[in-house]
């Protein structure tokens, strides 16, 4: 679980600089704290849902690419061409526009899917949570009957 926090840190801090943001200025356009961003980018969190569907919406990149060590480089390239003000990506035939809408259709699907596995790993992780609360409980009531206190006594 470290590497993939320490690849996922390496990656966002690439990313960042190439963007030439200062920590707090990423922070602000993904709507986060420079120290959870600071957090993630030393590997210490790995990012929420809401993180990285924001760095998904505010710098079109692929999450994928922020996960696997060989994608850096992709992954700052489709950040830089997504900061490219949108009047100097003109479409001038018809193959460019219909190849531009099969982009978009594909990241409408990848959005999809990645909103489907994020669903699946919430219900994961749902499930991991009431088993040790219940579990916790089971501790809990283990520990301090009121015959253990008697004996203890």
């Amino acid at each position: 679980m470290s590497d993939r926090k320490n690849i996922i840190g390496k990656n966002l801090v690439l990313l960042r600089k190439s963007l030439k943001l200062k920590q707090y200025q990423l922070a602000k356009k993904l709507n986060t704290s420079a120290g959870y961003l600071s957090e993630v980018e030393n590997g210490k969190k790995i990012p929420g849902s809401d993180f990285l569907y924001s760095l998904k919406i505010n710098f079109n990149i692929n999450i994928d690419s922020l996960f696997v060590e060989e994608k850096s480089e992709q992954l700052v390239q489709e950040a830089i061409t997504a900061c490219i003000p949108t009047e100097n990506r003109t479409i001038k035939t018809d193959s460019e526009k219909s190849d531009l809408i099969q982009h978009l259709k594909k990241q409408i699907e990848d959005l999809r899917l990645d909103k489907q596995e994020l669903r699946k790993d919430k219900a994961a992780l749902e499930s991991d949570k009431q088993r040790l609360l219940k579990e916790n409980e089971d501790l809990k009531k283990e520990r301090f009957t009121p015959e253990k206190s008697e004996n203890s006594a």
